[in-house]
């Protein structure tokens, strides 16, 4: 009998130890179909053709990813010096990087306080508490730098001090007994001790070049022509105006306005574009909040491993890289509508009885703190609206109906508490609106409210260049799945596998919410807007979560050292991509010093670096083509394409009247960019009014008004940009 038991036991033995051996291989299996599969996509991936970009032949042929790469290996160390054609500097931005840090801290106390007020802190882990505190808080000094700059104090730094003294005094009350006050029984997972900082020194090269890149002087068009370029009207002003010859300044400008609180506490004749700098430095660090803002999302519903690759998908995104240190403002909205999903998601599990991953240590969600979640994350979604408009119907209205029917049953209660968050913080950009122009949306809906300034023309010609592309086509829509998928230059080499994995995971309910987010996002994009690209940046967060799920199908020990290489081969790639002048559009002069680079971007707007040099700064100059007159140091008039030139009343006057317009604006000089003109005037740009011809120039000149072009001294043939003083009235 005991024989048989020993043999029974012995088969029993025998079947248990089978059984992992089995469970290996399958998973074995599993890593290798989809390693096979990867490599195939990886290989297409590579062999995309990138158009030429940087400083070589607009005819150049193209160069494929696996080029650029290998270019970039080659020559990125000399670009980061600059050729060693440019003095070096660090340390002078130093005092920027300072400035910009001490907002994030300002902000990081408003937001917790609101955190602790709301008494949401207490079902957020330590890190979520410091990615929403600091999401609330910077939305909240922006929503204040609009107060104070429409009641006209932008030059009195009490306005923005005494109030944040306050904040700190009440933080200072709360330090010891609340903030700091950590209990024992919050999880192991939640604790700092945890943290990857073996991936976070991974991925500090490309978080380097985002940082040290934001500081740079701006260079961007759109960044040159307004983003930088309004904060910098408004200070010189005093408060916030409006400003009928630039367009685009009434558009909402949440993340404009760190450049604006900057400027008024730099002190200096240059205040503005230290102020600047900062704006842009701040803009910069929402890549990497971003990336933790994934991290945390992962590792609530997932794992610590699926954190990682979320964050490292993020940051190794070529796109997250490209508008954060060129300035532009698509990370900062992606980031405040992703916290916003991510306070409903929250939400909804508790709410709904569902879980994705149980953590002993986070308590339930009761009604109480259920409806400030709802409040913060409408708070969250109105800041992403306060930095762009698009952010309305892709973000605010989608979150709504969720909220509104996901229980199963309509409830209108947690809508108006979301509505209200929504309304508190962007609603007084559709207000300002209201007063100055007429129109709450303005330039937008110009046909149904109008606005000031704003003709039939002009609304035509704004729907026109803003309107939804009419090729609707299959191929239309295959080239754009296409470009989503793995041709577009500013995609990450995981994004669409790990994607695609995540179907395949057990995490279905996270899964299909985020990709229903997504695909309506995605129908909006396609049938309500010009489908403009880095309108998707935004999805890239929620890409990068989903990416994170994928990562948790890849089990065991060979899924592990298999994600692990993809998340170091993705960071190589994004690193390599994002410092290559045949890739994507940045300057990767991170190592010459600020004076050189600002020297730098007036050398290549020629006609900017003349009159800096050769006009008095008392004198005004009157532009026209371009209409990005950030460096430029005299006095200026200027207009955006869709707004009317300060030419306009010339026309049809005569000699004396046009001398008195001129002598009553203190104009000097005349700047004519011809090749701009003729740019927004070509077929399916934006257009270009009609007043400033050629013709008009040659009156000003046959009566006496205008001397011969001062700028270029060597004229040419078809010179593009021309500058003429304006003659003393003979008597």
């Amino acid at each position: 009998m005991a024989r048989k038991n020993k043999k029974t036991e012995s088969i029993v033995n025998a079947s248990a130890s089978q059984e992992p051996v089995d469970q290996q291989q399958k998973e074995t299996i599993k890593v290798g179909v989809f390693v096979l599969l990867f490599l195939i996509y990886l290989m297409t991936f590579l062999q995309v053709e990138l158009p030429w970009s940087g400083q070589l032949p607009a005819d150049a042929p193209p160069m494929n990813r696996l080029s650029v790469m290998m270019v970039s290996a080659l020559q990125f160390p000399a670009y980061w010096t600059g050729g060693g054609h440019y003095e070096l500097g660090l340390l002078d931005r130093v005092p920027v990087l300072l400035v910009a840090s001490l907002i994030c801290v300002v902000a990081y106390l408003v937001g917790r306080l609101v955190l602790d007020l709301l008494q949401v802190d207490q079902i957020l882990t330590r890190l979520e508490v410091i990615v929403f505190s600091l999401g609330t808080g910077l939305g909240l000094l922006s929503l204040w730098t609009l107060i104070i700059g429409l009641a006209g104090l932008l030059q009195y730094p009490m306005a923005v001090m005494v109030p944040v003294t306050i904040v700190l005094i009440i933080a200072g009350k709360r330090w010891r007994s609340k903030w700091f006050d950590e209990t024992e029984s919050e999880s192991k997972e939640s604790s700092p001790a945890s943290f990857p900082y073996a991936w976070l020194i991974a991925a500090s090269p490309i978080l380097f070049c985002i940082v040290w890149g934001g500081l740079m002087p701006p260079y961007e068009y759109d960044v040159i022509e307004y983003h930088l370029q309004v904060p910098k009207e408004w200070y010189q002003a005093g408060q916030i105006e409006f400003l009928p010859h630039n367009v685009y300044a009434q558009m909402p400008m949440g993340a404009e306005m760190f450049a604006l609180l900057a400027m008024i506490f730099i002190p200096g004749e240059d205040c503005w574009f230290a102020g600047a700098l900062v704006g842009k430095t701040v803009i910069a660090l929402f890549a990497p909040l971003t990336a933790l803002a994934v991290y945390c999302a992962a590792k609530r519903w997932i794992s610590q491993q699926a954190a990682i690759v979320a964050a490292v998908v993020l940051i190794s995104t070529p796109w997250i890289t490209k508008v954060a240190v060129t300035g532009l403002v698509d990370g900062v909205w992606a980031f405040y509508g992703f916290l916003a999903l991510y306070a409903v998601l929250i939400w909804w599990f508790a709410a709904s009885g569902n879980s994705e991953k149980s953590h002993e240590s986070q308590p339930a969600i009761n009604g109480h703190i259920a409806s400030k979640l709802l409040f913060l994350a409408g708070l969250l979604a109105g800041f992403a609206v306060a930095c762009k408009y698009p952010a309305l119907p892709l973000c605010v209205i989608p979150l709504a109906v969720w909220i509104a029917v996901g229980r199963k049953k309509f409830d209108w209660q947690p809508v108006l508490i979301f509505g209200c968050g929504v309304l508190i913080a962007c609603g007084l950009w559709f207000g300002k609106n209201w007063v100055q122009t007429g129109n709450p949306t303005y330039p937008l809906l110009g046909t149904t409210f109008g606005g000031e300034s704003r003709t039939a023309e002009k609304i035509a010609q704004w729907d026109s260049a803003h309107a939804v592309p009419t090729d609707n086509s299959d191929n239309a829509i295959f080239d754009a799945v296409k470009n989503i998928g793995w041709k577009s230059p500013w995609t990450c080499v995981l994004l669409t596998p790990l994607i695609v994995l995540s179907l395949f995971t057990k995490h279905r309910k996270l899964v299909g919410l985020l990709l229903g987010f997504s695909a309506f996002y995605l129908l909006v994009w396609w049938t309500a807007t010009h489908r403009y690209d880095r309108f998707l940046i935004p999805l890239v967060p929620i890409g990068a979560l989903l990416s994170g799920v994928g990562a948790s199908w890849l089990s065991g020990r060979i899924g592990q050292l298999c994600t692990n290489a993809l998340l170091g081969l993705s960071l190589l790639i994004g690193f390599l991509m994002i410092n290559s002048l045949y890739a994507i559009k940045i300057d990767d002069r991170i190592f010459v010093s600020l004076s050189e680079l600002r020297k730098s971007q007036e050398q290549s707007r020629g006609a900017i670096k003349f009159l800096n040099n050769h006009v008095d700064v008392n004198q005004t100059v009157l532009m026209t083509g371009d209409s990005a007159p950030f460096y430029l140091k005299p006095n200026y008039l200027y207009h955006t394409c869709f707004d009317d030139s300060p030419l306009l009343p010339l026309i049809g006057k005569t000699a004396e009247e046009r001398q008195q317009y001129l002598r009553e604006h203190h104009i000097d000089y005349v700047y004519v960019n011809w090749s701009e003109i003729n740019r927004f005037r070509s077929p399916g740009n934006y257009g270009f009014p009609d007043e400033v011809t050629p013709k008009l120039i040659e009156e000003l000149q046959s009566q006496g008004i205008l001397g011969p072009p001062v700028y270029p001294e060597e004229l040419g043939l078809n010179p593009s940009s021309l500058v003429f003083p304006v003659l003393p009235i003979q008597d």
